[in-house]
């Protein structure tokens, strides 16, 4: 049996084929990014291998879905900096839209 492994930050997740569907959740900002601090979007380093990983995931049919607490009005410069750096497009992206919600709540 196949399988890959994500490690991302502090996450890790064993994906097998399987007959149901998969999908794998992921934070932007310091989880694929190595932002241990604020920098403009565009500033960001992409940390090694993420893009490749999730690249691969998404090949083998897992869904990848973006989550941040980005708001809204940074879609496109989230959209554009993902495809800069290799990254899939993603089943989703999903940015808050009230920035006056606090980051953990909205997550």
């Amino acid at each position: 049996m196949r399988s890959a492994l994500l490690a991302l930050g502090l996450l890790s997740l064993s994906v097998a084929a399987a007959p149901r569907p998969w999908a794998v959740v992921v934070d932007i900002d310091s989880t694929i990014t190595n932002s241990a601090f604020r920098r403009r979007i565009h500033q960001k380093v992409p940390l090694a291998r993420a893009a490749a990983v999730l690249s691969g995931l998404e090949k083998k049919g897992v869904a990848v879905v973006y989550l941040s607490k980005r708001n809204v009005c940074q879609l496109a410069d989230t959209v554009h900096w993902l495809a800069r750096h290799g990254f899939p497009p993603g089943a989703e992206l999903i940015l808050r839209s009230d920035p006056a919600e606090p980051g953990l709540d909205f997550k």
